[in-house]
């Protein structure tokens, strides 16, 4: 299926590619994520490049950020212009298709979903603050002089309550608190030299295992959200499964979701506990010896297989095999081996496979059926 095939609306092929993309927007720009309800529209982001820029040594603020979105509901479309407007953030109109569909675009404080965000005095946002994330219509992560600002379309109190729980346990992680009085805008300290996928270290990751076994200790009454994998379902693109929109690998994706069910489904007595719920190299700032866990978005409780299994597939997908190992060591000695740790990396392995689409890269076929390809391996193991 191809991408237009999966979207069944006009442009959005268009967009993810991006010259055709840049000649839209009359400058170099390269697409960063896609979100597509399939029938319905699509938000994209994108950042700008100078040509020849060494992507390492630049630091991209809000001017160089922007979104891109198909809209085919002429009242959604009239919000948008409205509020952009309002707030001094005017949109662009680029084209009609057909089935009422319009192409248009904005620079980042114009965001369909976070304008009126934004544009609050108490947002903690900045022009002139370095972006080091942004998820269109959702969320935006900067960097404003010693700390870190995360500012959403939605409350931020579970990430404030759960750092405050983990700090009163004693796991490592960093102060989260509100900006103004909505709770759409938190800040944490500016914290660390780097993170562990750039500066991997076998030691710290034998550390964090045995942190994370004394988070897997601790009793999860306080959790608000739940990590239940879903262990009957494969990874859906909008209402589009990933077998539908690559179905050269639909046999490979019902093998794996086979295997899978019996293996990690332990019934309703299943044991819960606090769970990170995106465990990986790039979520543990580091500093000498010393490590801070962030990004409790997805924080809750649920099976401790979420959790290992996330750090050992992200740990294969980047080939650091001692910091898997030394992780995997730690963890054992402190909490014992009862997991199926290759059917939990399979799980993870599977439920990632959809980023690289996501994430608007030109050969996203060929990482997603490496992916694919490697839970298959962890399976057979």
């Amino acid at each position: 299926m191809s991408i237009a095939e999966f979207a069944r609306i006009p442009f959005v092929d268009e967009i993810v590619d991006a010259h055709r993309l840049s000649q839209r927007l009359g400058f170099t720009a390269e697409p960063t994520r896609i979100r597509v309800k399939p029938g319905h529209g699509a938000l994209l982001s994108w950042r700008r490049r100078l040509r020849g820029e060494d992507r390492s040594a630049s630091v991209p603020t809000s001017a160089d950020w922007g979104w891109t979105a198909v809209v085919t509901d002429p009242n959604k479309l009239d919000n948008i212009r409205r509020r952009a407007e309002r707030h001094g953030a005017p949109v662009r109109l680029h084209a009609a298709g057909e089935a009422r569909a319009v192409l248009v675009s904005g620079r980042l404080p114009s965001d369909p979903k976070l304008v009126k965000v934004i544009a609050r005095s108490d947002s903690g946002y900045s022009p002139d603050a370095e972006v080091l994330g942004y998820n269109p219509g959702r969320r935006l992560l900067l960097r404003s002089g010693n700390r870190f600002v995360r500012i959403s379309s939605d409350d931020n109190d579970h990430l404030v309550h759960t750092a405050r729980q983990w700090l009163r346990w004693g796991i490592p992680t960093l102060p989260v608190e509100f900006l103004g009085r909505r709770h759409t805008s938190v800040h944490s300290p500016w914290w660390g030299t780097g993170d562990l996928e750039r500066s991997p270290d076998a030691r710290i990751a034998a550390a964090l295992g045995e942190t994370i076994a004394d988070l897997h200790h601790q009793e999860p009454g306080h959790a608000s959200r739940s990590d239940r994998p879903s262990t009957s379902e494969e990874p859906a693109a909008g209402d589009c499964t990933l077998a539908e929109l690559v179905p050269d690998l639909a046999a490979d994706l019902h093998w794996i979701v086979d295997e899978l069910g019996p293996r990690l489904d332990d019934g309703p007595g299943e044991y819960r506990c606090p769970l990170h719920g995106d465990l990986s190299p790039d979520q543990v700032l580091v500093d000498g010896d010393e490590f801070r866990i962030i990004d409790l978005e997805r924080a809750g409780a649920g099976p401790a297989g979420v959790d290992v299994g996330n750090w050992v597939a992200r740990c294969r997908m980047n080939g650091f095999a001692e910091m898997e190992a030394a992780f995997l060591d730690a963890y054992t000695r402190r909490r014992g081996n009862g997991l199926d740790v290759e059917a939990w990396c399979a799980r993870s392995l599977l439920a990632a496979a959809i980023e690289p689409f996501r994430q608007c890269r030109p050969d996203w076929r060929a990482r997603t059926a490496g992916l694919v390809a490697a839970a298959k391996e962890a399976l057979r193991r």
